[in-house]
């Protein structure tokens, strides 16, 4: 895919790094069919977890705040980290398998992923 589906933009690739692909479209900051497609298989997933309805939320929406590098990426690698502890092994196992090609390299790092 060479264009954004939603206002024709050039996708902005960025050269420098390997297999980079980005999330949102630089023009109108439209989620990418790739993004949209991982964040709803994580929340589905999510949904399945043996958490609470407010940890579940938390970790959906801080998710979501992961995916881009804004004020918010802090607190939300806060968030995930407190909620992602909560989940048995295995099940961090496949969340994290799930998210990984979406999340910013910051919040890889910080995350340690």
């Amino acid at each position: 895919m060479s264009q954004c589906p939603s206002c024709k933009e050039f996708i902005a690739y960025d050269d420098s790094k390997v297999h980079h692909v980005p999330n949102y479209c630089t023009q109108y900051g439209q989620a990418f069919p790739w993004t949209i497609t991982t964040l709803q298989l994580a929340n589905e997933y999510t949904d399945e977890l043996d958490l609470s309805a407010e940890d579940k939320l938390t970790l959906k929406n801080s998710i979501l705040d992961l995916t881009r590098d804004t004020p918010k990426t802090e607190i939300a690698i806060g968030r995930f980290k407190r909620v992602y502890a909560k989940v048995a092994p295995a099940a961090g196992t496949m969340l994290r398998g799930t998210i990984q090609a979406i999340l910013t390299d910051y919040a890889k790092h910080k995350l340690g992923f």
